[in-house]
């Protein structure tokens, strides 16, 4: 029923958006059905709705498409938008793709690897301090990434990073 519903649009390119689906919606199926605490099945029917496959599909075989935010509501209502909303939902994961890359001809063009997934919680701001200072901070200024960028590189980053971490700081 999903299969019947997939081929009624054209995906990028002439890939068709079943060709598409079957290689990206597991793993896209699985990440969402994790994040919002529901089946794989259940994840399926609702991304089924509107054009959710069509738009989920699209992103994946779309090579300038970067970022795609998916987000449900409290009435299980599954929304997928390629700007972050104005009003950010309760529940929201991101897909970032880490490069643009050429519009996908086939599905071997299409690499898994080249996408990075992640929720927005609630305390966002939060969140990202602790990242920031916790992750982020301890990478850049590691001694390892002093030796591979030019001293001037080095301290523009540096400055730039305090910079960002005095603007995300929680206190």
């Amino acid at each position: 029923e999903i299969a019947a519903k997939v081929d009624e649009v054209q995906g990028a390119n002439h890939l068709s958006i079943s060709e598409v689906w079957e290689k990206c919606g597991e793993w896209f199926l699985f990440r969402l059905s994790t994040a919002f605490g529901v089946s794989v099945e259940q994840m399926e029917q609702l991304m089924a709705q509107d054009d959710n496959l069509a738009f989920a599909a699209s992103f994946f075989a779309d090579g300038s498409k970067r970022r795609l935010f998916v987000c449900m509501d409290s009435s299980g209502i599954v929304t997928l938008h390629s700007k972050l909303p104005a009003q950010p939902p309760e529940k929201m994961l991101y897909f970032l793709r880490s490069q643009t890359i050429a519009t996908a001809s086939s599905t071997d063009d299409i690499n898994l690897d080249d996408f990075i997934c992640g929720d927005v919680p609630v305390g966002v701001l939060d969140h990202l301090s602790l990242l920031s200072n916790e992750v982020l901070y301890p990478v850049f200024s590691n001694t390892v990434s002093q030796e591979t960028m030019s001293e001037g590189t080095h301290r523009e980053l540096t400055q730039h990073l305090h910079k960002f971490l005095s603007q995300a700081y929680i206190m």
